[in-house]
């Protein structure tokens, strides 16, 4: 994002009535945009942020297991479409617990097991 667009976002956060601000604003990004975020140069815009939050790796194949499994019932899956041996896979794949690359394996994985166990 350039300079005068993270000006532009902070000065939407002072418009304001006289009993709140009149915008919320979420901002979501990989670490660079973070990094330019805790710039010293962007101290105003920053210091603007009430929440401030870093999605970690899974720490382990079973974390990973217990995230799809998650991620499935909330979808409305009634079943496990993963197979034990998968795990591993995208353990490996997913750079050892990264949400992200978890989310793009199992989107990705072969359709010829979309409607199988795999």
């Amino acid at each position: 994002m350039s300079s005068p667009n993270l000006d532009d976002l902070r000065l939407l956060t002072n418009m304001q009535d006289d009993e709140r601000n009149l915008f919320t604003l979420l901002l979501v990004g990989q670490m660079e945009f973070a990094r330019t975020l805790e710039h010293p140069k962007r101290a105003n815009l920053f210091q603007r942020i009430g929440t401030y939050g870093h999605i970690e790796k899974l720490p382990s194949e079973d974390a990973v297991r217990t995230y799809i499994e998650s991620r499935l019932r909330i979808a409305g899956s009634q079943r496990m479409l993963f197979s034990d041996d998968a795990i591993p896979i995208i353990w490996e794949f997913s750079e050892h617990g990264v949400p992200r690359l978890i989310n793009k394996l199992c989107k990705l994985w072969p359709e010829s097991g979309r409607n199988q166990r795999i």
